[in-house]
């Protein structure tokens, strides 16, 4: 099963050279939207599957072959794809840098994760972790499932929580029932709680029905925004 869902993946996918030895695979048709996977672009492709064919019927994901998604990767993708500028859709940690990037139009994260500053309340206090100062140069939505922020479970710490310099640039929603690993193939979404504890998920019988809809109203939002202004964006030559 599961080398049947990566050669499926692969085989659908075309291939660019972004220089310096990598590569970036093309999923779908439409403007190009670089696609940054969990744990800080480490997890496979394969896993959002779902999520990818959702998606792919109207933007190009773009899939990087190095696992952090940087600003230089960012760079690479425009010149190789020879536009001006590119979409963003991360999920969960990812290098909160690239929001300020001028080769972005605008970004959706799901449950985005920031690695924390460190503040000093004084000279003498013992440093604490804190939610880090994100710059923005584009439109963001951020999709929350509501389930990973709640406080009678184990959320999401509040210094692993971006925090928008402007919070103009910034749209959250918050999808209720789900949890962080939802967004995933159920047979991952399946097994995140038992490794990432503020994943939780939905227990009931319907659980995979609750999924399925999840990453429709996912996959929704992210396309409303990207595409918001479409007749910018550039399509990605053949």
């Amino acid at each position: 099963m599961l080398s049947l869902c990566v050669s499926t993946l692969a085989f659908f996918a075309r291939s660019i050279d972004v220089g310096c030895g990598r590569k970036a695979a093309l999923h779908g048709t439409g403007p190009p939207v670089v696609f940054s996977t969990g744990l800080y672009g480490t997890m496979p492709t394969f896993l959002y599957n779902d999520l990818f064919s959702l998606l792919s019927k109207n933007v190009t994901l773009v899939r990087v072959d190095q696992s952090l998604v940087s600003e230089t990767a960012l760079q690479r993708v425009v010149r190789a794809l020879g536009v001006d500028k590119v979409g963003l859709m991360a999920h969960s940690s990812f290098d909160v840098s690239i929001l300020a990037s001028s080769a972005l139009r605008s970004a959706v994260l799901c449950d985005p994760v920031a690695f924390p500053a460190v503040a000093m309340p004084s000279m003498f206090a013992t440093p604490e972790l804190a939610s880090p100062a994100v710059e923005l140069a584009v439109p963001v939505l951020s999709i929350r499932a509501e389930q990973s922020y709640d406080p009678a479970r184990a959320p999401v710490p509040e210094f692993l929580k971006p925090n928008p310099a402007d919070a103009s640039l910034w749209k959250e929603v918050t999808i209720p029932g789900v949890g962080h690993a939802d967004v995933l193939d159920d047979v991952w979404a399946d097994m995140g709680p038992h490794f990432i504890p503020w994943t939780n998920t939905p227990q009931s019988p319907s659980t995979r029905a609750v999924r399925r809809a999840y990453r429709k109203e996912v996959a929704d939002l992210a396309l409303a925004h990207l595409l918001a202004e479409v007749d910018l964006l550039p399509v990605v030559p053949e």
